[in-house]
């Protein structure tokens, strides 16, 4: 990874980032639009993966991906990684979640 790649993803500003993450900023909006299809405010979901309110609000805001919390998103979403990570299609329950 270059200087420049690595500046871009230190300021959320990344396309595409060594992780193959098609957008950052993509990712927290799928976060996001998963949580509220799962009916979830963002305490209550930031409580279920012990971080503060802020930190998921970061988190969908597009300004970190949450690696290190992501299988235990996956299962309280109902929805895959590749999904969130790469917006794949045939996630079960997820696939017409409308980004906004």
């Amino acid at each position: 990874m270059t200087r420049r790649n690595i500046f871009h993803l230190a300021r959320g500003r990344a396309t595409s980032n060594h992780f193959g993450v098609e957008s950052d900023s993509l990712t927290g909006a799928r976060l996001g639009a998963a949580r509220r299809q799962a009916n979830l405010t963002q305490r209550e979901l930031a409580s279920e993966l012990g971080v503060t309110v802020r930190t998921l609000q970061n988190y969908e805001a597009g300004r970190f991906v949450p690696y290190r919390h992501m299988h235990r998103i996956t299962s309280l979403l109902g929805c895959t990684v590749d999904w969130l990570l790469h917006g794949e299609p045939d996630t079960p329950g997820v696939v017409d979640v409308p980004i906004q």
